[in-house]
């Protein structure tokens, strides 16, 4: 079981680290984002949460870190590093 969870959790790093990469590398290139997930990241009072196109809050500012949707899931960190669906949902319990 250890040995699935050290995995799970360097799968969880590259991917986060991918993602940084790439989001340095749209900031340079001022290349613009589109997010076909509909959900926009925000941050209110030091805590991350997402918005849809209208600007209405669709999942409560409650992360201490969130990444952008990627194949209908984001990457979010509370007090450990987990997957949500666009409704806020866990599909990756926080490990």
């Amino acid at each position: 079981m250890a040995k699935k969870a050290r995995w799970t959790v360097l799968g969880m790093v590259i991917y986060l680290v991918l993602s940084f990469d790439a989001q340095s590398q749209e900031k340079e290139n001022k290349i613009p984002t589109s997010e076909p997930s509909g959900r926009f990241r925000i941050i209110l009072e030091g805590k991350w949460g997402y918005v849809d196109k209208t600007c209405k809050v669709v999942i409560k500012p409650q992360f201490n870190a969130a990444w952008d949707f990627s194949e209908g899931m984001a990457a979010v960190l509370g007090d450990k590093l987990g997957y949500i669906d666009k409704t806020g949902k866990y599909v990756c319990e926080p490990e």
